[in-house]
């Protein structure tokens, strides 16, 4: 799939003059009143991001750091100067990573100047070590991080997603020595700008330029990491399968319907680290880790409610419909186990494993197939199971009738 061929996500603002732009369509919390994801605000290190009811807010104070976009799972938040644009460097040094808040002049020739260390999510360190082409990748540590106000603690800012990107790293083969690390560059305090540097150091951006490098960042990034990749990849770009596991076109694959319902929006964070895992993994004759994967059982006990692919944020579970038959299909490439499926399943027929069950999964499967019949009292299309010929709301009714009829006529009869 062409990055071309993508349509641009769309940012808007959270305040005037802020450096943040949410994805309202993709937000896990403004999507369904059953998501409890508060991740950006808990990730906010001077608590100015917080939800009101149907919105995010963002009070005065916020630093531009890029913490709360770096840690949503669906990559609904983007703060500007993340990108992945590198400058040619001694390729004999690592590829270096540095604050804003150092001085320009202080930064390593070639480096990769980004607002807060803190604010690169797992997929954009992926990308960067990409990018690096087997040199390493330095994120200079100046000392400052545990007196910052972005910092938020003794630990550095980055060490979590530095973690699971190491991991990532090791799991398709990409050498000790070529693994992203904390390098220790002290430089004095004094040297510091008092702020992370924003638009007005920059060159003040324009509503239009904003929004315009966000869609740009969030949908090249990828493109730009793998600039020698036959084809390139957009950001949220999602290889689509068309074949399942019993052998059934997806071209069926329906959209939700109802009052409520909004149409499923891909990860862009989900789809720029696999997308550049694939190239990591190639590269080295390796396979992305299974454990990515997650994977989804359905169980005899579902009654074909198709809930779970109704409330699923990404469209990883989704409804497909061939002839005479309708049910349930996964795609784990689409999953950010966000476990909503199993936790919302009013039957409990659902298993979910996180880190999927051993071996990479097929692209697509069907996990359901129900019969389709039309109702022999009112004529609606439903999904049989076995030799049924009336559907649920029709069973109910004649249940009901039948139960006023025994209390009313039957009562004290043996």
């Amino acid at each position: 799939m062409n990055a071309g061929t993508e349509p641009s996500p769309i940012f808007r603002r959270l305040q005037p003059g802020a450096g943040v732009g949410l994805r309202a369509e993709a937000c896990l919390p403004l999507r369904s009143r059953y998501s409890d994801c508060n991740r950006c605000a808990e990730a906010c290190p001077v608590g100015v991001l917080h939800r009101n009811g149907a919105q995010f807010v963002l009070d005065d104070g916020c630093l531009g750091c890029g913490r709360c976009a770096a840690v949503c799972p669906m990559g609904a938040l983007a703060v500007p100067g993340f990108s992945v644009d590198t400058v040619a460097a001694p390729r004999a040094e690592a590829l270096a990573v540095d604050c804003r808040r150092v001085p320009a002049a202080d930064s390593p020739a070639g480096a990769v100047r980004v607002p807060c260390l803190g604010g690169l999510s797992v997929s954009r360190l992926l990308a960067l070590t990409l990018s690096a082409e087997n040199r390493g990748l330095a994120l200079l540590d100046r000392g400052w991080c545990a007196r910052c106000a972005a910092g938020g603690g003794a630990a550095h800012p980055a060490q979590d997603a530095l973690s699971q990107a190491r991991a990532l790293l090791r799991a398709v083969g990409v050498a000790d020595a070529d693994l992203p690390e904390l390098a220790s560059r002290p430089l004095s305090p004094e040297a510091a700008a008092p702020a992370i540097p924003g638009p007005e150091e920059e060159g003040r951006l324009s509503r239009r330029t904003f929004l315009g490098q966000l869609a740009r960042q969030a949908t090249t990034a990828v493109s730009e990491a793998l600039a020698d990749a036959p084809e390139p990849l957009s950001a949220c770009a999602v290889p689509a399968p068309q074949r399942g596991r019993q052998g059934h076109a997806q071209a069926g694959r329906t959209t939700p319907q109802g009052a409520g319902l909004r149409a499923p929006q891909p990860s862009l964070e989900r789809a720029r680290l696999l997308a550049v895992l694939d190239r990591l993994a190639a590269r080295n004759g390796r396979e992305p880790p299974a454990a990515l994967f997650p994977a989804v059982e359905m169980t005899s006990a579902c009654r074909d409610h198709e809930l779970c692919a109704r409330l699923c944020p990404t469209g990883a579970l989704h409804v497909y419909a061939t002839e005479g038959a309708r049910g349930v299909g996964f795609e784990p490439a689409r999953c950010i186990a966000c476990g909503a499926c199993e936790r919302l399943c009013p039957e409990r027929a659902i298993r979910f494993h996180p880190q999927g069950r051993g071996g990479r999964p097929e692209d697509a499967a069907a996990l359901t197939r129900h019969a389709r019949r039309l109702c022999a009292e009112c004529g609606v299309e439903f999904s049989a199971a076995g030799e049924a010929t009336l559907c649920g709301a029709c069973r109910k009714s004649r249940a009901l009738v039948k139960a006023g009829y025994d209390l009313r006529f039957r009562a004290g009869v043996e």
